[in-house]
């Protein structure tokens, strides 16, 4: 009996392992082509694209954590072999687009992507490389498309579009003496 148990047990942990795993060489591979970058320090939170793409897929807590998975994610992308095809990435279905821009927007939400760090090598932010990871390579278009639909759900996330400055309705009240 027991051993069903251990074998039901060791599976999930297993699958965790392999999921953690690929995302390390997804980032790897997005890191080995550049659209990932480390020069880019983010005043908001101290990372780098690249590290902020690891604390968003991993949700590291530690600054340690962060860069040891770094240095590790570094060495894997010297093994990528980057003249593998573009057409091997998987289309993206309509409701994975969702929930991608949803997941991207909890973590511009949450400060762990930002927008202030643009990279000299590539000219994109740490959030704008986190498109760029989760999407691939798109038209300009659909990826000025993308960004919009993650800022407007982050705007619902905080709540709804931002409270517009009551400096109109004071303008009125002096005018009018309400």
């Amino acid at each position: 009996m027991s051993n069903i148990a251990e074998n039901f047990d060791s599976e999930p942990e297993d699958r965790k392992d392999e999921v953690k795993q690929e995302k390390k060489e997804k980032i790897a591979w997005s890191y080995s082509l550049h659209e990932l970058t480390d020069d880019n320090a983010s005043e908001l939170n101290g990372l780098t694209g690249l590290e902020q793409i690891i604390m968003y897929e991993f949700d590291c807590n530690s600054q340690e954590e962060i860069f040891e998975m770094a240095e590790e994610i570094s060495d894997l992308a010297m093994e990528v072999d980057i003249s593998e095809s573009e057409e091997s990435l998987p289309k993206i279905t309509d409701l994975q687009e969702q929930e991608l821009i949803l997941k991207l927007a909890k973590g511009y939400y949450r400060e762990i992507l930002t927008d202030d760090n643009v990279s000299r090598w590539v000219g994109l932010s740490g959030f704008e490389q986190a498109i760029l990871y989760e999407f691939g390579p798109v038209l300009v278009e659909k990826f000025e498309e993308l960004k919009s639909k993650i800022l407007g759900m982050e705007r619902d996330l905080r709540g709804g579009s931002r409270l517009r400055k009551l400096s109109n309705l004071d303008g009125y009240e002096q005018e009018f003496g309400f």
